[in-house]
């Protein structure tokens, strides 16, 4: 086997220290486990975050990647406000390591808080030729006017509507099964916005289309593609809710039991959507992204 000299670096998709640095704050809300049982290092955790250690790497200089590699802000080679300098180092088997200058955003527009899925309703259905009790979908109209409406008794107006995030600069087009997202409404005031997984965004969020005449949806997975896809390429908090789709019942035969059993569906789906809204602005509210 022959030693070949590396020539260039890519940076890491995890957390770089200078992240840490610039907002101390992020090691006590966020500890390893490893960390919290350690009673040694959890004392000097202690003392590094509440003593807001500074950093000894000189303000200028951040390792960034090669042009056209993803960067702390999530952009890329190129972009950004703050220019850094290069920095070439450690000479190893004859190669270089080097970071290539670039422009980058402040370090704390990385972080964005991106709340776990709120599981009301297992977001599943099938229609096709053997489907006996046909899955009721919401409609985005319906589901926007709850999530507003109980947003509003939290404090959050919207004021945005279909805000096409990447045409923001609030996230990063790339090729995973979300390669671009448009949040349903987003509030200026409060920096926040949300996305509701309906039927029509099954594609978009990595949902497969069948061959055959049965047709399956799993929009829960849709909104976990999306909510994944919003934690490691979005900019801002976003809350993501999906259809919990309730299924009539297969027991009527017929017509105004039909309709009885639809109706029943929508209601309980309404209900879980606002359960899904109100686990939400606890948790906001616990994570200090709502007042």
């Amino acid at each position: 086997m022959r030693i070949k000299a590396i020539e260039t670096v890519a940076m890491p998709g995890y957390p770089r220290i200078q992240l840490i640095v610039d907002n101390p704050d992020l090691l006590r809300r966020y500890p390893l486990d490893a960390w919290r049982r350690s009673a040694v290092v959890a004392g000097a955790l202690a003392v590094f975050a509440l003593g807001g250690c500074k950093s000894k790497v000189p303000a200028d200089v951040v390792p960034t990647a090669e042009a056209g590699q993803k960067q702390p802000d999530g952009g890329s080679s190129g972009a950004g406000e703050a220019t850094r300098r290069s920095v070439r180092d450690l000479d190893t088997f004859g190669g270089t390591v080097e970071f290539k200058p670039v422009k980058v955003k402040a370090m704390k527009d990385a972080i964005a808080k991106i709340a776990p899925l709120f599981v009301h309703g297992d977001g599943q259905g099938s229609t096709g030729c053997i489907v006996t009790a046909p899955p009721i979908f919401m409609s985005e109209d319906t589901a926007r006017d709850i999530i507003i409406n109980e947003m509003k008794k939290a404090g959050v107006e919207f004021d945005r509507s279909d805000v096409d995030m990447a045409d923001e600069g609030l996230y990063v087009k790339n090729d995973g099964p979300v390669k671009d997202l448009s949040l349903d409404n987003y509030s200026t005031k409060s920096r926040l916005g949300f996305e509701f997984v309906s039927i029509e965004d099954f594609g978009g969020f990595g949902g497969r289309r069948s061959r055959s005449s049965v047709q399956s949806y799993d929009l829960k997975q849709c909104a976990e593609n999306a909510r994944t896809a919003l934690k490691d390429f979005g900019k801002v908090p976003v809350a993501v809710f999906y259809d919990p789709v309730e299924k009539g019942s297969n027991r009527h035969r017929d017509r105004d039991g039909w309709k009885d059993a639809e109706k029943a569906a929508r209601k309980k789906s309404e209900e879980e959507l606002v359960a899904q809204v109100r686990d939400f602005i606890a948790w906001a509210k616990t994570e200090g992204v709502l007042k």
